[in-house]
């Protein structure tokens, strides 16, 4: 197999394939480098990561599971260095080529893992969702993205950069394919099945849109509209007042828990990590306990009433990301940029732990643009349900409710 995209790491196109029978038998998907299979080294998206560690001896719980379903591994993709970014630019791997956005970035940091999928390398890939990295990059490649009640797929064997943010996500092109993930990798422990009956619209994050952006979304969100009879408009940054306070405390949990995931290993290589990266490890370094606790404290009150506003059948909407997928040659601070402003939105489903689903319904001036739908804790399967009527194209002449 060849990798014309630059999707997958140097050496990371092999073929593993434990059965061929199975829910998933046929089907080829690809890891991003942060998940461990046996036999092959973990880089984390670093050179001097992968030189550290020895090659793993054991699949991550994740590709263990899809392995045993009869999918068949084609290989490990490019990630941001550490996960710690959204750009999808790695600084000693490159970056995958978008096919969906030709000369634009694919978005980070599971980028090599949207790449794969976006170009029909494979039928569907892991990713890992810190932020948005499994969000914006499907948003960027117009592919269906489900970032998971946080916990409810197992990270043993996951690289960790923020563990209480940290989640096993995946990309498809079709919306029954990640179902089919879904119930192959959702342990059942934490179901909250109900009947999707309210909408909600995040005002302040469909603001922050260019106007561009905002009239390509206005067609989908007219049928949710219509589907709900209703909607409750509301401001995502609920009690934390805007969402630049919202992105902070995000910001300040994230850098403290990357510090203590990564710390100890950063201090002794900061010459072999790349100059944004390592900004962001500085930054972290620099966060006060004072800082983090008041953080915390704030991430329970938005976490309730989140919750609260989540709870008897709503779904919120909300872009997955600030506009199509930025131009790969923008200087370095500039994409940087982007991506806090994009952290504004992206961080309020890590803070509440709640699932989000990113769709590919919207194009702006040829370019893909993904809505995101937003269920409470445990409702993943009701919004991959609900996500898959919803973009599901009828039969000429049959009577689909597809809204």
């Amino acid at each position: 197999m060849q990798d014309p995209l630059g999707a997958f790491m140097p050496d990371g196109l092999f073929s593993l394939q434990e059965t061929e029978v199975g829910p998933l038998a046929g089907l080829t998907f690809a890891v991003k480098d942060l998940f461990d299979v046996a036999g092959q080294a973990t880089s984390a998206g670093n050179p001097a990561f992968r030189r550290d560690h020895p090659e793993a001896s054991a699949h991550a719980a994740s590709v263990a599971r899809l392995l045993s379903a009869g999918a068949r591994l084609i290989g490990k993709t490019i990630t941001d260095e550490f996960a710690y970014g959204m750009n999808g630019i790695n600084g000693h791997y490159g970056a995958p080529t978008n096919s969906e956005a030709p000369g634009r970035v694919t978005g980070g940091s599971s980028s090599g893992s949207a790449a794969a999928v976006a170009g029909g390398l494979c039928d569907f890939a892991l990713g890992s969702d810190t932020g948005g990295s499994v969000r914006v990059p499907a948003s960027y490649c117009g592919l269906f993205g489900l970032r998971p009640t946080h916990g409810r797929v197992p990270l043993v064997g996951v690289v960790p950069l923020a563990p209480s943010f940290d989640t096993v996500g995946w990309f498809a092109r079709d919306a029954a394919l990640l179902a089919r993930i879904a119930a192959l990798l959702l342990n059942r422990e934490a179901v909250a099945s109900f009947e999707p009956r309210r909408l909600l619209l995040a005002e302040d994050a469909f603001a922050l849109l260019d106007p561009a952006v905002r009239t390509a979304l206005d067609p989908q969100v007219k049928r949710l509209k219509d589907r709900f009879g209703s909607v409750t408009a509301i401001n995502l940054a609920g009690p934390m007042g805007n969402l630049e306070n919202l992105r902070e405390v995000f910001r300040l949990i994230q850098a403290r828990e990357a510090w203590t995931a990564q710390g100890g290993w950063v201090t002794r290589h900061w010459e072999d990590i790349s100059p944004d990266v390592a900004e962001r490890f500085h930054q972290a370094a620099a966060v006060t306990d004072v800082q983090v606790q008041a953080a915390e404290k704030q991430r329970v009150v938005y976490t309730e009433w989140l919750s609260e506003l989540l709870h008897e059948g709503a779904l919120l909407c909300l872009p997955s990301a600030l506009g199509p997928a930025p131009r790969l040659d923008q200087p370095i601070d500039s994409l940087g940029e982007w991506r806090l402003n994009t952290l504004r939105i992206s961080c309020a489903s890590p803070l509440a732990r709640t699932p989000q689903i990113s769709l590919p319904v919207a194009q702006v001036g040829g370019l893909p643009m993904g809505l995101s739908l937003m269920a409470q804790q445990g409702g993943d399967e009701t919004l991959l349900a609900f996500a898959g009527r919803f973009t599901q194209t009828p039969e000429p002449g049959s009577q689909l409710d597809v809204f």
